[in-house]
């Protein structure tokens, strides 16, 4: 990439210069480990143009739900950089038809996980 992660604080000096001349304004890192069914995360979200760390977020979740926090964690990442929440974790409401049957319905954003 265009930028490498410090292990200090934020980012060096040079990073975010190579991070400015590639155009990039934003830079999202970070690990992701598991152990027994638990899933460690962590995020780091720069502003390369001013060098300056937005958000660390550590998260633990069980492995089982992981599609859904990685959802959640997208939706972090987007509030970093927008102050605004995103939206990847949203569900939606709606009724499903069936034959002459008529049932409340929810879905993930995307389109997945419909439960009846």
């Amino acid at each position: 990439g265009a930028c490498r992660v410090s292990r200090r604080e934020g980012l060096e000096a040079r990073d975010c210069a190579l991070g400015r001349t590639s155009g990039a304004g934003v830079l999202v890192a970070g690990s992701v480990a598991e152990r027994e069914g638990i899933v460690k995360v962590e995020v780091n979200v720069w502003d390369v143009t001013r060098c300056l760390r937005l958000a660390t977020e550590r998260y633990s979740r069980p492995a089982a739900t992981l599609e859904r926090s990685a959802r959640r964690i997208a939706d972090d990442v987007v509030g970093a950089i927008t102050g605004n929440p995103g939206a990847f974790a949203t569900e939606i409401a709606f009724i499903a038809v069936r034959g002459h049957d008529r049932q409340v319905a929810v879905m993930d954003a995307d389109g997945q996980a419909v439960s009846v």
